[in-house]
Formats: structure tokens, C-alpha cells, sequence
């Protein structure tokens, strides 16, 4: 069934409308109250997309009978806009922190696709004295689903929110004593796919040093409450009710030297289920990236995962993701900047089906992107962008091979310099 928009360019959008109308408002309405300056940006970006593959059939598939059409591609136009404001209070670590995006995407083929996206967030930042600091923090997102395999091509949109709140102790200068209670929620708007609704709680404790040379060090412990909502008994039998994970882990971000950054997460999980107690596991969560400066022009990342995440595949019960990418940034000119970045990945898949004789799966995942990013002016910036995606799929077909590529103009108007990537809407900036 196509999905019609017929209230303006972005439909009923008033909640993220009032979120960027409530940016501009307290930025300029508190500049005349607050001492310290007040921060605005606003965005707008347009572009185009084309994408070869964007429900992910297999090379072998033929969407007719689905679709309706033998074609697998499309074309995608896109208008954001965006906007984000810092406002001080008392002092700097005292302060108000809010964005909101809105997007509109029409698709030319697949027009039941349209749609409209949106975010915002809300942080408020404090400070009390020399010993305590915190925040709390409000956000969501909602978004067109990801597709996996070609297996799904309804229209869903995925909303996801977040609540959160963190205090810490600081015992000295460069020790204190962080812990957050955040609960999210994930919503699926299709109801083909609302068993993979969930609410996550998660509590985390620790110890944070941070020493003068600009380097971190974290260790802590982390618990998450999963409840999946709209299961059946047939589906709790095969993909439980939920299930909780317990992690010991120990993060760090050390400036090895001027040129050199090393950051990583090491982590113990242990996941208990609530009905599949015989599928428990244990396994290491782990991430390390590195950053090299080769000259002021040029900078070199690397990086390396090992870790479990959810899936919507009723097939799967959990995957593991085992990986690496290696990426370069080049400025080219003082107005021109390219990168590119290259991955692999492992998913490993634990099936669904107890006692199976089925073998889980292994799919190697390779994926080439990059972009280029040219300013006219400080304000307005062209760029290009892309990405090349293969999915080999071993014991279950053919592979998967997705190709899309986005050109778009960027307008960014900021009230203080370099206001975009202190509010996070600089990223063509950095």
C-alpha cells in the first residue's frame, strides 16, 4: 500500500517542528538573561541517492512476485533540517543541550518507501561544588528500518528512545566515581515485526581517571534487563522473552603522543536467558581504535571489534560480529577533504531451532566506502559519498551486494565558530 503525504513538504511533524522551533527560541530568548554567550546552529542539507539494492535481495532473487518489478534499484531524494544549541548557565559545566533533525525521503521506484524521519535530544549538564557533576539526558530517533536479506520489504520505521541519568563522585583532580540508570525503548511501526519490540534498562557503575595529558581510563560493571514485549508462546520458545546481561569491562583513550591516539573497550559479558536457560553464553566484548596523525593533512585510523548484537531474523538468536576497518582522511586542499575507509566482518549466527541439526551460519561481510567533501564557503559545502557493500552468505545462497551513492549540497549557519562540532552537526567539518 503506498503511503500518501498530504499535509506539506514534511507532514505531521509537529513534535520534532517543535523541538528545532524550542532550539532557536531558549538560544535567543536566554541570551538576555545568561552572562556567559549562548551557541546556535542550524543545518539544512539536500541531496540525492541512488542505491542498487535497498531491500538487499540476493544476486539470485527476483523481486516480481514481491515488488511487483524486476528492478532492484532506486533513487532517493532527501531534504534535512537541523538544528542545535548550547546554552551556559552558571558556569560552563552547567549548561543546556538541545538538537532536533527533520527529514523527508521519496523514493522514485519504491514509493510505498516515502517517508519522514526525525530526532531530537535533550541533555542538561551540572556541576554542585568541586565534588559532584551529572547529567540527564532525553532522546529519540525514528527511522526507516534497515533492510536484512530482500526476506522483508513492507514499509517499517523504527523508533528508538532513550532516558537516562548519570551522577559521579570526584574523589580527586583525577579520580571519580561514575553511575548511570538509562532505560531504552525500541518500537517497530509494522506489525509483521513488533515481537522485536523491547525495553532496556541498563545500570552501570565504575571509576573514571583522567589525567592531565588529555588520557581516560574506565572500569566498571554494567547490567542490562531486556524484555521483549508482543512475543507468543510459540515465539518465547524459540526466541525467549528476554534475557540479561552482566558485564566486568575495562575502556580507555590514551594520547600515546602528539601524533598517536589508542582507544579501546575490553569487556566480559555474560547473558543469562529467561526461558532458554540452556542457550546461556559468555563472551568477550571487545573494540580497539587507533589514530595516527601522519601530518597535519593526513590522518590514519584502524580499528577492530569483537562483540554480540540483536537481530530481527527469527532464525537467529544472537550473532556475533567479529571485524576490522582501516580508513584514511586527506586534505586535499584548505577546502577540499577525502576519506575512505575499508571493512571486514564475521557474523557468526546461533540459531533459533534447539537441538538442530541445521548448522549456524557464517556470513563475511566487505564493505569499501569513502566521500569527498568540498567548502565554497565556510558555510556552504558539496560532497559525494558512497559505499560498496558484498555479503557473502556460505551455506545459505547467493550473496548479497548493495552500491549506493549520494551527492548533496550543505548549508550551515553557526551564531559562535566551530558551533557544529560542538553541538555534533559538524561531521563534513572534521
Amino acid at each position: 500500500m503506498r503511503h500518501h503525504f498530504n499535509t506539506g513538504i514534511f507532514g505531521n511533524a509537529r513534535p520534532v517542528f517543535g523541538t528545532l522551533a524550542l532550539v532557536v527560541f531558549f538560544v535567543f530568548d536566554l541570551q538576555s538573561v545568561l552572562a556567559a554567550p549562548n551557541e546556535l546552529v542550524l543545518q539544512m542539507d539536500t541531496g540525492l541517492r541512488t542505491d542498487s539494492n535497498p531491500f538487499r535481495f540476493t544476486d539470485d532473487a527476483t523481486p516480481q512476485a514481491s515488488l511487483g518489478t524486476l528492478k532492484k534499484s532506486d533513487s532517493i531524494f532527501s531534504v534535512d533540517v537541523r538544528a542545535a544549541g548550547i546554552a551556559p548557565l552558571d558556569s560552563p559545566e552547567t549548561r543546556l543541550l538541545l538538537s532536533g533533525q527533520l527529514g523527508k525521503r521519496d523514493y522514485q521506484q519504491f514509493s510505498q518507501l516515502d517517508n519522514q524521519d526525525g530526532s531530537y535530544r535533550t541533555a542538561f549538564q551540572w556541576r554542585f561544588g568541586d565534588l559532584w557533576r551529572g547529567e540527564v539526558l532525553r532522546s529519540s530517533q525514528t527511522q526507516l528500518y534497515q533492510y536484512l536479506d530482500g526476506s522483508f520489504t513492507q514499509k517499517a520505521m523504527l523508533r528508538t528512545e532513550l532516558t537516562s541519568a548519570e551522577v559521579a563522585l570526584k574523589i580527586t583532580p583525577e579520580v571519580q566515581l561514575p553511575a548511570t540508570i538509562s532505560r531504552q525503548t525500541l518500537r517497530f511501526e509494522n506489525a509483521v515485526l513488533n515481537p522485536n519490540d523491547r525495553n532496556d534498562t541498563v545500570v552501570d557503575v565504575g571509576a573514571r581517571w583522567d589525567s592531565s595529558l588529555g588520557s581516560t581510563l574506565r572500569t566498571g560493571f554494567r547490567s542490562t534487563q531486556t524484555h521483549f514485549l508482543n512475543r507468543s508462546d510459540t515465539q518465547i520458545a524459540l526466541l525467549d522473552s528476554g534475557y540479561r546481561d552482566r558485564e566486568l569491562y575495562l575502556s580507555t583513550d590514551w594520547q600515546y603522543s602528539v601524533m598517536s591516539r589508542v582507544g579501546g573497550r575490553l569487556g566480559y559479558v555474560h547473558r543469562n536467558y529467561s526461558v532458554l536457560g540452556s542457550r546461556n553464553f559468555s563472551v568477550l566484548n571487545a573494540e580497539l581504535l587507533a589514530t595516527y596523525d601522519y601530518s597535519p593533512l593526513t590522518r590514519f585510523t584502524a580499528s577492530i571489534w569483537n562483540r554480540p548484537v540483536g537481530t530481527t531474523d527469527v532464525n537467529t538468536l544472537y550473532t556475533i560480529n567479529t571485524g576490522g576497518q582501516l580508513g584514511v582522511r586527506w586534505a586535499a586542499t584548505p577546502k577540499t577533504r577525502l576519506t575512505l575507509q575499508a571493512a571486514e566482518e564475521l557474523q557468526r549466527y546461533q540459531s533459533t531451532v534447539l537441538g538442530s541439526s541445521v548448522s549456524n551460519p557464517e556470513l563475511r561481510r566487505t564493505r569499501l566506502g569513502g566521500s569527498v567533501v568540498h567548502a565554497f564557503t565556510p558555510d556552504i559545502r558539496v560532497y559525494a559519498e558512497g559505499f560498496r557493500e558484498k555479503l557473502d552468505r556460505g551455506s545459505l545462497g547467493s550473496a548479497i551486494n548493495q552500491t549506493s551513492i549520494r551527492l548533496g549540497l550543505e548549508y550551515t549557519y553557526e551564531s559562535l565558530r566551530d558551533g557544529a562540532l560542538r553541538t555534533g552537526l559538524g561531521e563534513r567539518r572534521q
